[in-house]
């Protein structure tokens, strides 16, 4: 059935207004960022600042070590997620080709790790990484993610539930053992998932704050929301040099999001169909 051309009408219209509404603070920031001192308190404000000055990026990263902070971030990133590639997958699959009572006891105690808030766990989880003197290291954000993470578990045993059997058993006809179907088949084919998958953790971590907040002592170790806040708590607040900050520590997400954003659209509309 055809849609008629004032539905398609209707309908571009609310995207495009829903996509101007989400995108205005993104907007407004970068705005801010290019505005002087005198234009960000003038009133009417304004979008698009009259005198556009770039010298308020080099003033954030001369008050603010960004580059630091980003790196610390961007290596935090990069091992949880990691952690996230090997444990998730082989954790999901097993699920996925279990029978029996012990798959659903075992998707029972996954489903119930999932709905158990961080703060549930905070105070033992703490308490556990200060007596083994790991404090003030990256160690305690980043040891979880190799244990696996309940969220990305029952992901991907969505996605690997509807592989056909009979894939398997070709592979196991031709002498594949375990390891090498995971590798050859079932990674490859799911491939949207796994970079979903990436791209969800790595924004969980750029944005996370409570976590590096409770660990992190060292200013050198900080990431980027702990030095935002670092600043917002020890200058005067210049929103302009702040925005600017807050823009360079939002550019690496947004571009890995642009990459691999066919791919996060794919596996969303994928698995919520299936």
């Amino acid at each position: 059935m055809r849609r008629r051309p004032a539905v398609t009408i209707v309908l571009w219209l609310c995207a495009v207004a829903a996509a101007a509404f989400f995108a205005l603070p993104l907007a407004w920031m970068l705005s801010t960022a290019f505005k002087s001192d005198a234009e960000v308190v003038s009133r009417p404000l304004a979008l698009v600042p009259a005198h556009p000055d770039t010298g308020t990026f080099r003033a954030a990263l001369d008050i603010v070590p960004m580059v630091r902070y980003t790196w610390n971030t961007l290596l935090l990133a990069l091992l949880v997620l990691a952690g996230h590639l090997v444990s998730c997958p082989l954790a999901a699959w097993g699920l996925a080709r279990l029978r029996g009572r012990t798959s659903q006891v075992m998707r029972l105690a996954t489903l119930a790790a999932f709905v158990v808030p961080f703060p549930v766990v905070m105070i033992p989880q703490y308490l556990l990484f200060a007596k083994l003197g790991m404090v003030n290291s990256f160690v305690p954000l980043v040891l979880p993610s190799w244990l696996g993470n309940a969220f990305f578990i029952l992901y991907l045993l969505q996605v690997f539930k509807s592989f056909p059997v009979e894939l398997e058993e070709a592979a196991r006809i031709e002498g594949a053992g375990e390891l090498r179907i995971l590798t050859s088949i079932v990674f490859p084919l799911s491939w949207p998932s796994l970079a979903a998958m990436s791209v969800l953790t790595v924004q969980s971590v750029w944005n996370d704050f409570l976590s590096p907040l409770l660990y992190l002592q060292d200013q050198s170790l900080y990431t980027v929301t702990l030095g935002l806040q670092f600043y917002r708590s020890s200058h005067n607040i210049e929103y302009n040099l702040l925005m600017a900050a807050t823009a360079i520590s939002v550019l690496p997400v947004v571009a890995l999001f642009m990459m691999f954003q066919r791919q996060f659209i794919q596996s969303a509309v994928g698995t919520g169909g299936k």
